[in-house]
């Protein structure tokens, strides 16, 4: 119960955190489009940790790993970095551009499209996680439990989370009424689509089935395309 609280706790402060990034640069917490980003945010992050509880203590454990941690790729700490950094990024955008207008007003059929897009995309990162035993923060093997997922989205593409979280991540700021925070969103979209390509090569060489997965999973990132 000791790591449940824990996680919950780690969940409810780095949604603050988020929330900080946000509404600080706006100037304001009297933004209701920001407030519905931050309840996506908080879906996604205490929704991880509900799942886990439930259905893997085990990996709960395991992604409280911090994502420094050597025992992840080098390649993938550096990019973790700088998908993070892009990631924060586009809070603080989103807060300015709401402050300062330097984008027009987003008509509210799109905020709801960005919802729907945002909500989608982290329900397809939990469903991931919910199929894949070893779904760990970072990239690296585990020689002792780690093992190739084949249920669930990884029936059609090799990595659904991925995916998930690129479409979260491009929802975001349109939820939020933001043109100008699609940028640094992009930016961290295209950062994902190169670690799936590392990721591929780095579970090919060092993981057990994985090479004879991928013939059979033909699509990397989206279904029936690529």
């Amino acid at each position: 119960m000791n790591s449940i609280a824990a996680a919950f706790g780690r969940a409810i402060l780095g949604v603050g955190v988020y929330a900080a990034f946000l509404f600080i640069p706006a100037g304001t917490i009297e933004w209701p489009l920001g407030w519905v980003l931050v309840a996506i945010l908080a879906y996604a992050a205490l929704g991880e940790v509900v799942l886990l509880a439930i259905s893997n203590r085990a990996l709960l454990e395991e992604r409280a790993r911090p994502l420094t941690d050597p025992a992840y790729a080098a390649w993938d700490r550096r990019l973790t970095v700088v998908a993070g950094g892009l990631f924060l990024s586009v809070l603080v955008v989103a807060g300015l551009d709401h402050r300062f207008g330097w984008t027009p007003p987003l008509p509210p059929w799109l905020s709801i499209a960005g919802v729907a897009i945002a909500l989608t995309g982290n329900s397809l990162f939990l469903w991931s996680m919910a199929s894949n035993r070893t779904f760990f923060r970072g990239v690296r093997i585990d020689r002792d439990r780690h093992e190739v997922a084949r249920s669930g989205p990884y029936l059609v593409i090799r990595h659904p989370g991925y995916l998930g979280a690129i479409a979260a991540q491009l929802g975001q700021p349109l939820a939020a009424g933001t043109l100008a925070a699609l940028i640094p969103a992009l930016a961290a979209a295209a950062i994902m689509v190169r670690r799936t390509a590392l990721e591929d090569r780095f579970l090919t060489d060092g993981l057990a089935g994985y090479a004879h997965f991928a013939e059979q999973t033909r699509f990397r990132l989206v279904p029936l395309l690529w």
